[in-house]
């Protein structure tokens, strides 16, 4: 009996040690893969926001077309509301140089003007904060593709430094 305790005794500490190796191998695997799982979604994050970011910068484009075509409409509706008045003073035989004409025009140019100054101011108000959302958006995927990429790199280094302890615990490299 004695000689059967002795040799489970010295065998013990190696099972327990070959034990211990292979469940460090699989925290270390699992570590990998868990870090490796952070980065790709750090990484996806950081793309969807660039992504985000050119939407935006697209729309900035979208609205200041917009904000062109509305001007164009606004001459547009000038230029047939002038002819209209110089037709219609022509028709009741009044000169396009006469005071009622020249002054209903005047009034027409100015109510276009301000109309020009609204619609000009509202395009580039909507263009601006749509590019100050572009650029925000590349800041932020700039910061959490760094962010990441240096998080990786932590758990990457502490996965090497835990590789190591073991390696030198077991009396490996």
């Amino acid at each position: 009996m004695e000689f059967m305790t002795t040799v489970f005794q010295g065998t013990a500490p190696a099972a327990g040690s070959a034990a211990a190796g292979a469940l460090s191998t699989a925290e270390l695997i699992s570590g990998g893969v868990s870090n490796f799982a952070l980065m790709v979604g750090g990484f996806t994050q950081g793309s969807a926001l660039k992504t985000q970011a050119k939407y935006a910068e697209l729309q900035a484009e979208q609205a200041h077309v917009q904000g062109v075509q509305q001007t164009n409409d606004v001459r547009e509706r000038l230029l047939r509301t002038l002819a209209q008045n110089r037709a219609a003073g022509a028709a009741s035989g009044i000169g396009s140089t006469s005071g009622t004409v020249v002054a209903g025009m005047d009034e027409a140019r100015a109510q276009a003007n301000r109309e020009l100054s609204v619609v000009k101011g509202d395009a580039r108000l909507t263009e601006l904060g749509l590019r100050r959302t572009a650029s925000d958006l590349k800041g932020q995927a700039k910061v959490t593709n760094y962010g990441t990429a240096i998080i990786g790199g932590m758990g990457l280094a502490g996965l090497a430094a835990k590789r190591a302890r073991l390696g030198s615990a077991n009396g490996g490299p």
